[in-house]
């Protein structure tokens, strides 16, 4: 990817942030993933964007992509026996950090918690729609583990299948500060997007053009980061194209 989509990084553009004297500059920063969902229409390529809600501390009412912070539980190690053998150095060497897997966990985690969707995976026993809803309730209910989930699903995950093409960090003077990842994927067949009623209250696919000009119309919110990769997916074509493209850029830390 281009610096900051090709142009002068500056990723306090489409935040609220506090004057100066006003900063708490102690307010540590999080490492989160999020993920782009892709589809292709006979219009051309669309992303599933989630609404949050109103009333949530960071980002209240934006349009976004499912995400979320890590956990600790997402660097297990009874999870990497769900990932394809050198998943972990796979994914070292894509963000070029120690444990980067945690990333790649995370965006799958919280695409399956907000958007009931699960991604970046091969699935060991056949999917029904009422059972993945009802994982879903109970993993946001805090009653059943992902990690327990995982085992009883008996997935398979591969690192290949989440393409990471994006890196902010939240600036100074927000409540909640991220350093995320952004990676893409192309919506499995056979499931359905659905927003979780709670940290999201509503779901749509939208053709990424579209959704900047409903931004530029001041019908929807978007933050900095969600503005620059939406650009970025509008060039595209088609899931393939965008996905080819992403693995083949440099990724470009947006700096806060």
């Amino acid at each position: 990817m281009a610096a900051c989509n090709g142009r002068a990084a500056d990723s306090t553009i489409g935040y609220r942030y506090a004057k100066p004297d006003q900063m708490n500059t102690n307010v540590p920063i999080r490492p989160a993933a999020t993920i782009a969902l892709l589809r292709d229409t006979q219009d051309g390529l669309e992303v599933f964007m989630l609404r949050r809600h109103a009333k949530q501390v960071f980002a209240a009412s934006n349009y976004v992509y499912p995400g979320g912070r890590v956990d600790a539980a997402d660097h297990e190690r009874r999870l990497q026996k769900h990932y394809a053998i050198g998943a972990q150095e796979r994914a070292e060497s894509i963000l070029g950090i120690p444990g980067a897997l945690e990333y790649w966990v995370t965006a799958a985690r919280e695409c399956f918690e907000e958007a009931g969707v699960l991604v970046g995976c091969n699935v060991g026993r056949p999917l029904r729609g009422e059972a993945l809803a009802a994982a879903r309730d109970e993993l946001n209910a805090g009653t059943l583990d992902w990690n327990d989930l995982v085992e009883h699903m008996q997935l398979r995950f591969d690192p290949d299948l989440l393409h990471y093409f994006a890196f902010w960090t939240t600036p100074l003077g927000q409540p909640r500060r991220f350093s995320t990842r952004f990676f893409a994927t192309r919506m499995p067949d056979k499931q359905q997007a659905i927003p979780d009623g709670s940290e999201t209250t509503h779901g749509e696919w939208m053709r990424p053009g579209n959704a900047l000009e409903r931004f530029q119309a001041g019908e929807i919110k978007l933050m900095r980061p969600t503005q620059a990769t939406l650009r970025q997916m509008a060039t595209y074509a088609d899931t393939a194209a965008a996905l080819a493209d992403m693995d083949a850029r440099e990724v470009v830390a947006c700096p806060q």
